[in-house]
C-alpha cells in the first residue's frame, strides 16, 4: 500500500480503516508505525519498510518486521 516517506498517506490510512474496522487519523496510525519500529529496536528514524494491505510492516528484503494493528491505541 506504502512505500517509504515520511508521513502515512491518507488514503493508506483508509485502507487500513476499512482492513481493522477502525477509523483513526493518518496522525493515528504514523503513531503506532512509529511505536512499531520503536519496539523493533534495530531500525533507524529514516528507515522506510513498506506497509502491506493487511498491516504488515516488511523491509526491504521482504522481512516482516511487525503488524501495524498490534499496536493501535
Amino acid at each position: 500500500m506504502q512505500t517509504g516517506g515520511n508521513k502515512l498517506e491518507k488514503n493508506t490510512a483508509n485502507k487500513l480503516n476499512e482492513y481493522f474496522v477502525t477509523n483513526l487519523t493518518s496522525r493515528e496510525w504514523g503513531r503506532a508505525l512509529e511505536a512499531l519500529k520503536a519496539d523493533a529496536g534495530k531500525l533507524p528514524n529514516n528507515f522506510h519498510g513498506r506497509i502491506l494491505d493487511n498491516g504488515d510492516y516488511v523491509g526491504k528484503n521482504g522481512e516482516i518486521i511487525g503488524n501495524i494493528g498490534d499496536y493501535l491505541p
